[in-house]
């Protein structure tokens, strides 16, 4: 399918389904490739996501492009310049996501309770730069030389509440800037009022460890044996953040086994994070097939 005049977002599931897969009742995933300056994300995703809500979608940005109309997007023997093309697979087949966003969680979690859209203002009651002092403070000095000449991140709790958040159950976003004066610390994603978040760190150990934990789950969680994969790998990662070529593909080698590996580096990557699709970076999205024979 090839989305680029989006159906209604107020309008009925039926009309994002006969985009999709018209006829097709049982879609059990949803592989995306787009073009980085028309692909509308937040509002195709939703979209997905409202048509085809227990079924995961993974995917990525076309990287390479330096302007709109750049990407060569093919479907069904036409290219396209504009929005995303896509497959929805059906039939005896399983799909499984692993989205592996690079982070770890440090320090405590807090709530926020008070926030202004992509702005929070104040966390468990005090001014949000309080929580940032309290967490950096909490590491020593070795963590610190460690991590800190590197961004800090924020994750924000995603899928059904619950008092403890684990791995893999934070959309991370990252921390854009601070006011001392006002308390208030702005992230890149929209947060809300009662929401769980903890801080983030990423750099290579982090990166690597959290790749491990999310292929492992995922592995575990399928209902058969991993017969194939697609990865789905942001730029930023590879050689420049590893050090090393091959370092996502080879750690699936080791955690999945010798399967077919196949995908793209992208500009941005698509994947599930508590039941909910989102647009991340410096991310390796996987999808994990079982059933293909």
């Amino acid at each position: 399918f090839h989305l680029h005049e989006l159906p209604d977002l107020d309008g009925p599931p039926d009309a994002w389904r006969e985009a999709v897969a018209p006829g097709e009742e049982e879609v059990k995933g949803i592989i995306l490739l787009c073009d980085p300056f028309t692909f509308e994300a937040e509002n195709t995703l939703a979209g997905l996501d409202f048509a085809y809500p227990s079924v995961s979608k993974v995917g990525g940005l076309v990287s390479g492009c330096l302007r709109a109309g750049e990407a060569a997007l093919f479907c069904d023997q036409k290219l396209h310049r504009l929005g995303c093309v896509g497959v929805a697979l059906a039939g005896p087949i399983e799909m499984k996501p692993a989205v592996a966003q690079g982070c770890q969680g440090f320090g405590k979690q807090y709530v926020v309770t008070e926030s202004r859209g992509n702005i929070i203002l104040q966390l468990d009651g005090k001014p949000a730069t309080d929580a940032v002092s309290a967490t950096l403070d909490g590491l020593t000095p070795e963590e610190r030389r460690t991590h800190l000449h590197t961004a800090l991140f924020i994750g924000l709790g995603a899928g059904q509440p619950t008092l403890q958040y684990k791995p893999g159950d934070f959309l991370v976003r990252q921390v854009r800037g601070a006011d001392q004066r006002t308390g208030a610390v702005v992230v890149g994603g929209r947060v809300r009022n009662g929401q769980t978040v903890q801080f983030h760190l990423r750099n290579r150990k982090t990166s690597r460890l959290d790749l491990e934990q999310v292929l492992e789950r995922a592995k575990e969680e399928m209902e058969g044996p991993v017969e194939a994969a697609l990865l789905f790998s942001c730029l930023g990662r590879g050689q420049a953040l590893y050090g090393e070529p091959s370092h996502d593909s080879r750690m699936f080698k080791k955690m999945v086994g010798d399967v077919p590996l196949g995908g793209f580096f992208c500009n941005g990557e698509i994947g599930p994070v508590g039941g909910v699709t989102s647009l991340h970076g410096f991310t390796s999205s996987f999808a994990l097939f079982s059933g293909c024979s």
